[in-house]
């Protein structure tokens, strides 16, 4: 038998105990501390984020907002039926749009759902986690890469004329063609597909069995596992792509791997055309990129600074200016595969 509280003890205190112990309670502290405008902020920021973790339990948020009176039963009837028809992603997407429209108490309400259920879905689950490991600053991240694209006015030229070489390096593909049997260039903008990019190396056996899979099977498979567990990721979002990398002001990696032939080097492309023409990654001040198969031609030991000085010598004696703020430059090494040799990165 069960005994009870010893006398003189708080009768109350076994059940604050629970409640400590409880996991949602850190979030529910979280929210609480949240004013509207801080709750907006956070909404509008990781909005991508948020559509794609929703989508296997948009059903139950809009139910709820419905039964709190901030939906309708009219939209609250249209989310269902994109769910029934199996368009969960403009499901969600219409659940975020009318929780925006609908002002601060709908949007305080949805996150409220999100801590009823993100026990049973992956990638709500881990966007709350990941808000909880922020600690006291859980809005530092939104400040990131504020003031870093301000660039001392010696140095403005210089970025100029490096976002220029690279507009002109990068803005056309060369593409085989059937009918005349050589290479064409065609402008990337009106050829590039966007590649799916997800958020972890998948796994060996479940990729294998959607490989097998063919035409409708194969697309509702891999549906089905990025819907339910895998964040997919803009190339403008590789390195925020959780709220644990934002926080971090010291820089950040991503690594991007796949078989052959599906995109990656093409993405690469687009990733540095979209920097040089404005369009992505304002926080980084100078891109460079290099391609492992180019590597393989140097025959001697080189560092980074003549190997940038090789390839872009207009940069002259003002890179160790560069390097006083390393987080303002990004690197993008493409093809590891085909490197010859090997690499050795002290830690």
């Amino acid at each position: 038998m069960a005994e009870g509280p010893n006398r003189g003890e708080d009768p109350t205190s076994s059940k604050r105990m629970r409640m400590d112990t409880d996991p949602n309670t850190a979030i529910i502290e979280f929210l609480t501390k949240c004013d509207d405008y801080q709750l907006f902020q956070m909404t509008k920021f990781d909005r991508d984020r948020l559509e794609q973790a929703i989508e296997e339990g948009v059903d139950g948020v809009s139910s709820l907002l419905t039964y709190e009176r901030h939906f309708s039963g009219q939209e609250h009837r249209k989310v269902v039926d994109l769910v029934e028809k199996g368009n969960r992603a403009d499901s969600s997407k219409l659940v975020l749009n009318l929780v925006m429209e609908k002002g601060s108490r709908a949007r305080r309400m949805m996150w409220e759902s999100f801590v009823k259920m993100h026990h049973a879905v992956p990638k709500l689950d881990k966007i709350l986690k990941e808000m909880q490991e922020l600690g006291p600053d859980p809005f530092d991240y939104m400040n990131i890469g504020r003031g870093l694209s301000e660039i001392p006015s010696h140095l403005k030229d210089v970025q100029q004329k490096h976002k220029e070489t690279l507009r002109v390096q990068t803005e056309t593909l060369r593409v085989n063609t059937i009918l005349i049997k050589e290479k064409v260039k065609i402008l990337l903008v009106n050829l590039y597909t966007e590649l799916t990019v997800i958020s972890t190396v998948r796994d060996r056996t479940l990729v294998e069995h959607e490989l097998l899979a063919r035409g409708r099977d194969h697309e509702e498979l891999r549906e089905k596992h990025l819907r339910r567990e895998l964040e997919k990721i803009r190339t403008d979002q590789l390195f925020q792509s959780s709220f644990s990398q934002r926080k971090s002001k010291s820089g950040s990696s991503a690594a991007v791997s796949g078989v052959a032939g599906i995109g990656k080097t093409t993405m690469v492309q687009k990733i540095v055309y979209d920097w040089a023409t404005g369009k992505i990654y304002p926080h980084f001040q100078f891109v460079f990129s290099f391609k492992f198969r180019d590597l393989n031609a140097i025959n001697c030991r080189i560092n980074l600074r003549n190997l940038i000085l090789d390839l872009y010598p207009y940069f002259g004696n003002i890179l160790g200016e560069l390097w006083k703020n390393p987080e303002r430059l990004l690197f993008i090494f493409d093809g590891l595969d085909e490197f010859k040799d090997s690499i050795d990165c002290p830690v």
